[in-house]
């Protein structure tokens, strides 16, 4: 019973865990740890490539150099910063990969025929969304500079668009296979219970019938 048990509550978590309200945050949550370590890693590879700094890590955070240092930085101000920098571009991903699944994917592979050749399209729609969503963020860098002090470079914007392009596209086409498959299981099971109704009904018919003929009543001999 412990096993049954188990796995039904194993069964329930897998099928909880295909579903788009709990794959979707759980996605944007690993996008935005993985931003976190980017952004942190750029900060430390500009301040050890920089000339003698005359400053502390935590300040050329800050600052994003040494040279307007005017306070002593905290290390909870640094870590603040480095989240909002990793926050405000996880937020502008979504954007290009939301306009992938809900119009690219929508209208140029789910009406393909599924051939490798009738991907092309698709695959150059999504580098050129690549191209364009990655120079908007070139404009942010210079239109909001205090804003998004993380700038990273346009190749790098543009093979990470690029990639979450696919990999999103990749795992809801893994989630809407699994959701068929469960919709042909369910479908299966409710033709097999109709199949099931119906022999019984077959049977309780000819048991009607079998004691509808030994129930005669039989008056006189003539016809």
């Amino acid at each position: 019973m412990l096993n049954s048990t188990t796995r039904i509550k194993h069964l329930r978590f897998i099928i909880a865990s295909n579903k788009r309200s709990f794959t979707d945050p759980v996605t944007w949550l690993v996008f935005f740890l993985l931003t976190v370590g980017f952004c942190t890693l750029h900060f430390l590879n500009m301040y050890y490539l920089a000339d003698n700094p005359q400053c502390g890590f935590l300040e050329f955070v800050m600052n994003n150099n040494c040279l307007e240092s005017t306070k002593k930085a905290t290390p909870l101000n640094a870590f603040l910063r480095i989240l909002r920098n990793s926050s405000v571009y996880t937020l502008f991903m979504m954007i290009p990969v939301y306009f992938n699944l809900f119009v690219l994917k929508k209208y140029m592979i789910d009406d393909s025929r599924g051939t490798v050749l009738s991907y092309m399209p698709y695959l150059l729609a999504s580098l050129f969304n690549a191209l364009v969503f990655a120079l908007l963020v070139h404009l942010l860098y210079s239109i909001f500079p205090d804003f998004i002090n993380v700038q990273f470079r346009y190749l790098v914007n543009v093979l990470t668009i690029f990639g979450t392009q696919l990999v999103a596209t990749g795992l809801l086409f893994r989630r809407e296979t699994l959701e068929y498959i469960r919709e042909l299981e369910k479908a299966k099971k409710r033709e097999q219970k109709v199949k099931e109704e119906n022999v019984q009904l077959k049977e309780k018919l000819q048991d009607i019938e079998i004691s509808g003929d030994n129930n005669l009543l039989k008056v006189g001999t003539k016809k």
